[in-house]
């Protein structure tokens, strides 16, 4: 009787022992958040994505009732922020602007210490921008149609700038030497603004930028559009053609922004965060300031996300091991 009492004890202990933890991690997780939230921008001060984090760390902020922190690590195009954010604890307290640049890393660097997939949980998207094929005012070439005649009739004479090995000028450029069949010369620089100043100069012929940060060349007359890369005109240019209308089926690059949060982050905290962050780029007041900066906005599920990024990670994949793209 004695064993029985002991071990009675013994089991009423453990349960209650047991059920003040549950309780005590269901009020942990009931009380999230309960301090500053960091949002990593992998890119500096000024940058698009830091932009677009300023205009969502305002809506967010409102809405998960405690400051959102914008943090700017740069580097690497992109990587060093990236992999800050995949080493930090998975509480939900710190999480990353994600873009485009994180689907195709894992493709063109060999030694990266994060993995898009396995790394990191989808918190929710926020918007794509449309690239615009751009040219200076004063170029030979009129039309997409005359860019490829040309090209085919001069292979590696026509130069394509970019704003770096990887990312998605450069991805853009080699697309369209693949589905055109000619052979553009990449000329990466360190930063967009660098190519566009040689492409008003003439200095190299070619160059697929995001919208956003063409419109005022193209709006001064310093800079001429042959093609959108997206399925539908462009409300901000819309007497320039897609690229697919004129022929070139489905050619689509948009670069994209989302919120990520490192892998293991608790479902019922990502779902916190995917409602508010929908919230936000569905208040007319956040959508306007996104909308402003050239972003379509795509609000969605986590499942949704992880879709696709993995479409994206597959399409980019193919074409960087199809060109041999590598930056390591």
């Amino acid at each position: 009787m004695s064993f029985k009492r002991t071990l009675g004890r013994c089991l009423c202990a453990a349960v209650s022992a047991f059920a003040v933890c549950s309780m005590t991690a269901a009020a942990a997780h009931a009380a999230y958040p309960d301090r500053p939230i960091r949002l990593v921008v992998p890119f500096g001060a000024g940058t698009s994505p830091d932009a677009v984090a300023r205009v969502i760390e305002r809506g967010l902020a409102d809405r998960v009732g405690v400051p959102i922190v914008i943090e700017n690590r740069a580097g690497a195009a992109g990587n060093i922020g990236i992999e800050y954010v995949a080493r930090t604890p998975a509480d939900g307290y710190t999480l990353l602007l994600a873009g485009s640049n994180i689907a195709v890393a894992n493709s063109i660097y060999r030694n990266l210490r994060f993995d898009a997939r396995r790394d990191f949980a989808p918190v929710g998207m926020i918007g794509s921008v449309p690239s615009v094929l751009v040219v200076a005012a004063n170029s030979k070439l009129r039309s997409v149609a005359d860019l490829a005649a040309y090209a085919k009739a001069n292979p590696g004479k026509v130069t394509f700038a970019s704003s770096g090995i990887g990312t998605t000028s450069h991805l853009a450029g080699e697309l369209f030497n693949r589905v055109a069949g000619v052979q553009m010369v990449h000329v990466p620089y360190p930063a967009a603004g660098r190519a566009m100043m040689d492409i008003v100069a003439g200095r190299v012929d070619v160059l697929f930028d995001n919208l956003p940060a063409s419109v005022a060349q193209l709006k001064g007359g310093t800079t001429r559009a042959l093609g959108v890369a997206s399925m539908e005109r462009n409300p901000a240019i819309p007497d320039v053609p897609t690229i697919d209308e004129l022929g070139y089926r489905d050619f689509t690059v948009a670069p994209w922004y989302s919120v990520m949060a490192p892998a293991g982050t608790p479902p019922e905290v990502i779902d916190f965060l995917n409602a508010r962050l929908r919230a936000v780029v569905a208040d007319p007041q956040y959508r306007s300031r996104l909308e402003d900066l050239g972003l379509k906005v795509l609000p969605g599920s986590p499942e949704e996300m992880r879709r696709f990024v993995d479409a994206e990670i597959v399409k980019w994949g193919d074409l960087v091991r199809a060109v041999g793209i590598h930056a390591d």
